[in-house]
């Protein structure tokens, strides 16, 4: 599904997640399937040693999960990474017509969009979705921090 995750034996393997017993942090895991077919996804939990849980309360098994195509912001999509420009973002004074989840602060000329994972600003038949796990932010139409995605309205 992504070149991010490594693959052994037509495997993903994604060792990110934190310990039960640590409470002061949550691990989270999202799938994004940038193709254009669904794909399912089996998830299983491991131990260090790779071995399956067995806590005896149902928590031990595999989940699968379909996951649509086309993911990230919708299909078509431009996805714009870490200092990519993102083109259609107006440059100097202006606001967006609608912040979903985020903040946009302007200060002679220069702007910067900050967005929380899965929000989105909205500007002229153009919407921006920030997606990632650690949030976006875009300064003078640079993206800084995440991934945007555009799509049209």
């Amino acid at each position: 599904m992504s070149d991010l995750a490594p693959v052994a034996d037509g495997v993903h393997r994604i060792a990110i997640f934190n310990p039960g017993s640590n409470t002061s942090q949550v691990s989270r895991l999202r799938l994004l399937n940038t193709g254009g077919q669904a794909a399912r996804v089996t998830i299983e939990g491991t131990d260090d040693r790779g071995m399956s849980p067995d806590t005896g309360n149902n928590c031990s098994g595999a989940v699968e999960v379909d996951v649509s195509g086309g993911g990230g912001g919708g299909a078509g999509g431009t996805r714009y990474g870490v200092g990519d420009t993102v083109t259609n973002m107006p440059s100097g004074s202006w606001f967006p017509s609608l912040i979903g989840g985020g903040s946009f602060t302007l200060s002679g000329g220069s702007w910067t969009l900050t967005l929380n994972d899965g929000a989105y600003a909205l500007y002229r038949g153009y919407r921006w979705t920030c997606r990632s796990s650690t949030g976006c932010r875009v300064e003078d139409r640079v993206v800084r921090a995440g991934m945007i995605v555009e799509t049209t309205e």
